[in-house]
């Protein structure tokens, strides 16, 4: 392909320069997030499908890709600095993503050669641009080279909430939130936090195998296995290039679930036999799980409002060996029991949130979310629980989480909806965390201070940057009356 550039009123044909296929991938893939405002986890699937590159081509690919956009902030920041304009907003999509790209490698990571990183820049900036940008984009990286003192952030002491958020990339509203409730020390974890690699956790799946047996399959696939401390049926694994292409992936030996995912499914309580409701239920981790739970004996009925999203779950259920989910295409505000079906033994309603609990696994969520969205998702989530509760027996169990960490999401919802539902009352949670997960969010750290209100009757957090997982707020209330 030629790209012309116009210079002196003529156009010249631009250099075709060769450059590494991870990093043209990976700007490629960041200018389909910051232009068509794609995700990074599809965008980067749905390049690894097309793109014939070795593990170490692709693992390269998706750090430049993630490292990038968690940085964003702090990049650009960066990036600023050594700009005579001051900000990276006059440049162009390319240009301003391979300067994030090459200061992303240069100021986190270090193992890529200096020279290399700026080398690499250059052509990226002259292919995507011209020969002037690709000047520019030179001596930005070199100055940065010269000067890496020049990298100074916001005065912690006068602006602590700015420091913040420019330090470790999160948006300002956000962080002043967590500012506000957390104070500094906590909220930096937080940051740092999500940050950080997010591993792969996955769930044994009782019904094909034993945890020992996929273990020593997985080893024989030559992965990287630990064992959770959290769950007994969770694994993290590392060391394969793609989960789909495992051979114990694929005949349903396990799927993949975050710890805090799993610690839900338990919450639930499901036993053989019963009649279980999974709301808003795509992509089937958690229903999937209650059906293992339940030894395959019984009837989980899960709905979501695409028919697309419903088939994972039919797929998820169909390669896992799950024979008991039943699903429903449609608007959980509106779904009603059949008329023959009596009332659920249990209902599951994982609500659509915010998401600022995962942010460490979704790297673009920060930069998608307002802060309007918690209002107008807690009143959602409001109505969403309010129509669960009417299919919920005499007897049964209510059970509410969601993947956010604001209490307008969470707790504050659940006590509002106690005292106007006297018929439900918290449930007793206290056998349902292991003893590591118990010693973790014991006195030394859910009794300080800055975590007054994470947990109380039948609810509590699970704190990322105490308990190592996802953010989870999970409630279970029983139905009385």
């Amino acid at each position: 392909m030629t790209n012309t550039s116009l210079k002196g009123h003529q156009k010249k044909p631009k250099a075709q320069v060769k450059v590494p296929e991870a990093r043209t991938m990976a700007l490629q893939i960041l200018l389909q997030i910051e232009k068509n405002e794609a995700y990074a986890n599809i965008a980067l699937d749905a390049a690894f499908q097309k793109w014939p590159a070795s593990k170490q081509e692709r693992a390269f690919c998706t750090e430049l890709v993630y490292g990038t956009v968690r940085h964003q902030l702090t990049l650009d920041w960066i990036a600023g600095i050594f700009l005579n304009r001051g900000n990276t907003e006059d440049l162009t999509p390319a240009i301003r993503n391979i300067l994030r790209m090459a200061f992303y490698q240069l100021h986190f990571i270090h193992y890529q050669p200096e020279a290399a990183v700026v080398d690499e820049a250059v052509k990226l900036a002259l292919r995507f641009g011209h020969s002037g940008v690709s000047k520019l984009v030179n001596a930005v990286l070199r100055s940065y080279l010269r000067n890496p003192e020049k990298v100074v952030y916001p005065s912690v002491e006068a602006e602590p909430a700015k420091y913040l958020s420019i330090r470790y990339s999160h948006p300002s509203w956000l962080v002043e939130r967590w500012l506000n409730r957390f104070g500094f020390e906590t909220t930096a974890r937080l940051c740092d936090f999500n940050n950080g690699p997010a591993p792969v956790c996955i769930r044994v799946n009782t019904l094909r195998c034993s945890r020992e047996e996929l273990i020593e399959r997985l080893l024989a696939e030559q992965v990287v296995v630990a064992q959770s401390l959290l769950v007994p049926e969770g694994l993290t694994i590392s060391g394969f290039n793609r989960i789909e292409s495992l051979p114990s992936h694929r005949d349903g030996w396990f799927i993949v679930q975050d710890e805090s995912s799993m610690i839900v499914g338990h919450a639930v309580a499901p036993k053989p036999g019963e009649t279980i409701i999974d709301l808003c239920g795509a992509p089937g981790g958690k229903a999937t799980h209650l059906a293992q739970l339940m030894h395959n004996e019984g009837q989980i009925i899960s709905v979501d409002l695409h028919e697309q999203r419903t088939r994972l779950i039919q797929e998820n259920a169909s390669r896992l060996g799950v024979r008991i989910i039943a699903t429903v295409a449609g608007d959980a505000l509106n779904f009603r029991m059949p008329a023959d079906g009596g009332a659920a033994d249990a209902v599951l309603l994982d609500a659509p949130c915010t998401g600022t609990g995962v942010i460490r696994r979704r790297a673009d969520s920060r930069w998608r979310r307002m802060p309007r969205d918690i209002s107008e998702l807690a009143d959602l989530q409001y109505r969403l629980l309010e129509q669960a509760a009417t299919l919920v027996e005499q007897g049964g169990r209510l059970v509410y989480s969601t993947c956010s960490l604001e209490p307008e999401e969470n707790h504050l919802l659940i006590e509002r909806f106690l005292k106007q539902h006297q018929e439900f009352r918290p449930a007793d949670l206290s056998g349902l965390l292991s003893a590591r997960l118990q010693s973790s969010a014991g006195a030394d750290n859910l009794g300080r201070p800055e975590h007054q209100g994470l947990q109380g009757p039948g609810f509590f957090y699970l704190l990322p940057w105490v308990h190592n997982t996802d953010g989870f707020f999970i409630c279970r209330m029983e139905r009385v009356v």
